[in-house]
């Protein structure tokens, strides 16, 4: 979060204005890159090592020597193998954004779920706490839910025995 609120401060400095209180396009895309680049770095850092530890494994090495072109290889069969771990780190990820937000709305006080969470807790209403607090562990169980079937979908072996396998 650190790198993201430096971010924030070179979009500032770029742009010569603050985005406090704004609610213009350039501040809900700064605020939206604030959020996202902590998440994108992770998501970038584990595609990048787990498409090189698939490019050494049997299938991807056969795909090779049957010929396809390198770029087929990694289409096909490379990034769908590494898929499944950067589907699970996305899923579990949302969680992160939604506490980013408390800050990204905080520092530019914009009305959102994060600020309305700081006031409540500033106001000790323990009501609309807990019902933040619920509200975003749907959200953040919905997004694991979905991360999970994408990868069913994605990998047929996680399907169930009966499933056969294309690879």
């Amino acid at each position: 979060m650190v790198a993201a609120l430096v971010a924030l401060l070179f979009l500032i400095s770029i742009s010569g204005r603050t985005f406090a209180g704004s609610r213009s396009p350039a501040a809900l895309v700064a605020g939206a890159f604030v959020i996202a680049l902590p998440v994108i770095a992770v998501l970038l850092a584990q595609a990048k090592g787990e498409l090189t530890r698939t490019s050494e494994m049997a299938f991807i090495q056969f795909a090779r020597a049957k010929g396809l072109s390198e770029r087929a290889v990694i289409l096909r069969h490379s990034s769908r193998e590494a898929l499944d771990p950067i589907l699970t780190l996305a899923g579990l990820s949302i969680g992160n954004m939604v506490s980013g937000s408390v800050v990204v709305e905080t520092i530019l006080g914009w009305p959102g779920i994060g600020s309305l969470m700081v006031a409540a807790v500033k106001g000790r209403d323990v009501a609309l706490v807990m019902g933040i607090v619920i509200a975003t562990s749907i959200v953040v169980w919905t997004a694991n839910t979905v991360a999970e079937i994408l990868q069913m979908v994605n990998d047929p072996r996680l399907r169930g025995a009966e499933a056969k396998t294309d690879r």
